[in-house]
């Protein structure tokens, strides 16, 4: 032994050892999954953290002082899974959206899921309508998205809010079913009591007390003088008993891939009697590298709402390597009193610096009639995953 090295000395050191080396195994292995209470239950934990800027030269631009602004999100999925020996699969997810400092959190996924190969998937919570989760087109973009696809309208003081490359899906409590692969077709419907009803929102009236934080209301008593301040409250009416149907088709041989959706949605509308209508096709094609896609809907939005009587919206992406480059156009044809037209197309780029590592350029020019507005917009982001 060492002079001056006891034992106690040495078994330390050897604990201190054993620590780091246990510690930089942890580090280096997979975070995103674990074993949760001896079930076989697999919890994986994925996101990602964002940071964009933006730089605006748009028309309507009063109250601006600058031309150029930050901001920053993340998003954490909380997925579980799970199949059992009779061939059963089922699990769920929680996911916590938006998240920003000072702005909070948003969950805006609750649901779990059971299906097997031969019966299909059921899903039941909160989920996003299936006419954006499986259509071509959202699915054919970037990671971080870009360009036309309404991320620069973060940054503009006058935003129509008419382009939706989401094709207006809606978010809400609902029971989603998917039919088993039929030689590359699947066939889909989900029903929706109130299309703003989530989570532990249980209503069974199609209207809502908003009140407002920052309206007020003011009255005086007439005997004592004394003045009461309340919140204002308005009415919110929503559409319900929301159903949607649709069909995919996904066929592959070799590096030539199509992918296709067809869906439709309706809903009532008993203030305005103008039922909620939505007709949508979608497709893409791939090969090797590259991918068109394009997509087209007509939407009635219920409750007296600006109808649009047609979106288009066209894609194209390019992969070299860690680079890839991408262009997309989407025009929007308005049901309103001036019958106005507004679209925006753009470039991006997206490069992948290290395994969980994006950084993103896009340029985009915009033009709405609905309000007088046009411009363009320069977006560079950067994504770390996990």
């Amino acid at each position: 032994m060492v002079p001056g090295r006891t034992m106690g000395w040495i078994m330390k050191k050897v604990l201190l050892a054993t620590s780091a080396i246990l510690t930089a195994g942890l580090m280096a292995a997979p975070v995103s999954a674990e074993v949760v209470n001896g079930t076989g239950v697999q919890l994986k934990i994925s996101g990602y953290m964002d940071f964009h800027a933006g730089l605006v030269d748009e028309e309507q631009d009063s109250g601006a002082d600058r031309d150029y602004e930050f901001y920053s999100q993340a998003r954490i999925n909380f997925d579980v899974s799970n199949k059992s020996d009779t061939g059963i699969t089922y699990g769920g997810r929680v996911r916590f959206n938006n998240i920003s400092a000072g702005n909070g959190f948003a969950i805006n996924r609750a649901y779990i899921y059971v299906g097997t190969e031969s019966l299909g998937r059921l899903t039941l919570g909160d989920d996003l309508s299936f006419d954006n989760t499986v259509t071509p087109f959202y699915n054919a973009t970037t990671t971080i998205g870009g360009a036309a696809d309404g991320l620069f309208g973060n940054f503009l003081l006058n935003d129509a809010g008419t382009i939706d490359t989401g094709a207006y899906a809606v978010a809400a409590t609902m029971i989603k079913y998917e039919t088993p692969d039929l030689g590359g077709f699947k066939g889909h419907v989900q029903f929706i009591p109130n299309t703003r009803s989530t989570g532990r929102d249980i209503r069974r009236t199609n209207s809502r007390t908003i009140t407002s934080t920052s309206q007020f209301n003011t009255t005086v008593d007439p005997v004592t003088g004394a003045v009461t301040v309340t919140p204002a409250t308005s009415t919110q009416n929503d559409v319900h008993n929301r159903i949607d149907l649709g069909a995919t088709y996904d066929f592959a041989v070799g590096d030539f891939k199509v992918s296709t959706l067809a869906a439709y949605a309706t809903a009532d509308d008993d203030v305005a009697g103008d039922d909620l209508r939505k007709y949508q096709l979608a497709g893409s094609v791939g090969f090797g590298n590259a991918t068109l896609s394009a997509e087209w809907f007509t939407y009635r939005p219920g409750l007296g709402g600006t109808e649009i009587d047609n979106q288009y919206q066209f894609a194209a992406l390019y992969g070299l390597g860690a680079l890839t480059l991408g262009a997309n156009y989407v025009g929007v044809d308005l049901e309103n009193a001036g019958d106005d037209y507004d679209q925006a197309y753009g470039v991006v780029a997206e490069y992948a610096v290290a395994p969980g590592l994006i950084v993103q350029g896009d340029l985009t020019r915009f033009d709405y009639e609905s309000n007088d507005n046009d411009g363009y917009a320069v977006v560079l982001s950067t994504r770390v995953s996990f």
